[in-house]
């Protein structure tokens, strides 16, 4: 088998453990390693960004516009974004540049911040996201030759329309949007339309996303595979992590097979 590089030396910066490619193009999860036929992605936090989720990256924002305001208040706002977006009159259709922008016009209500603050924080959010998932589309490519791609999100019903905007939505045979769905992670049950579809056992299924609490959580309720995208390792393996990537490029078979 062709391994993937356990530190940050492969021949795209990206580093990798427990996983791997074989010289037949199928991919093997965690130890021992299990034969993989499905890739379930998360999308915020994953597909849209490598291993940060979107409060990590509002956070980050904010504290540069706004370095004295607390943390705790910060949190406080992008709940408030959080709600904002969920109880959006046209949540299901919502591209992402007008998602981020009622996110950020909430959080900055919160906040107090000026238009020229949230104008800021909103552009560069989106901006940052855009450029993300559109990057994705030679990879995802290139993935769906070897095994079979879907997306399990906890949106707020507009996952479709994100992955069409940015030109993926053809590499995806399943996509599960918690908010049509009804269940939503850590629920285990919100991979079981990804099984139907693939007809395959959990087992043979693996989860990609950026949250213990909510990706590896809800794949290892399912007995699904979890491989957590993170800038750093997980310390704790015993949490259900079968595998880690530092970015999503970390995936790719053309990569490990050089």
């Amino acid at each position: 088998m062709i391994a993937m590089p356990s530190v940050d030396n492969g021949p795209r910066g990206a580093g990798a453990l427990g996983l791997e490619w074989d010289g037949r193009g199928s991919l093997h999860v965690g130890a021992p390693g299990r034969s993989i036929v499905g890739l379930a992605f998360d999308f915020g936090g994953t597909l849209d960004a490598d291993g940060l989720s979107w409060r990590d990256r509002f956070r980050s924002l904010w504290r540069a516009r706004e370095p004295g305001v607390p943390q705790e208040r910060i949190d406080a706002a992008i709940d408030c974004g959080d709600r904002a977006v969920l109880e959006h009159p046209r949540a299901r259709q919502l591209r992402l540049a007008d998602m981020v922008e009622a996110h950020v016009r909430a959080q900055a209500r919160v906040l107090g911040a000026d238009s020229q603050s949230a104008h800021a924080v909103a552009e560069k959010f989106w901006l940052d996201a855009k450029g993300a998932l559109e990057s994705r589309r030679s990879l995802l490519a290139r993935l769906a030759e070897c095994v079979r791609l879907a997306v399990v999100s906890n949106g707020c019903g507009n996952t479709r329309v994100l992955l069409a905007e940015h030109g993926l939505a053809d590499f995806f045979e399943v996509v599960v949007d918690s908010t049509e769905a009804g269940v939503w992670k850590p629920d285990g049950k919100v991979f079981a339309p990804v099984l139907r579809a693939f007809a395959c056992m959990p087992g043979a299924l693996a989860a990609v996303g950026d949250r213990i609490d909510r990706d590896v959580a809800a794949a290892r309720s399912a007995g699904v595979a979890a491989i957590l995208v993170s800038p750093q390792p997980p310390s704790d393996w015993s949490a259900g992590v079968d595998a880690w990537v530092s970015s999503v490029a970390a995936l790719d078979p053309e990569a490990a097979a050089q």
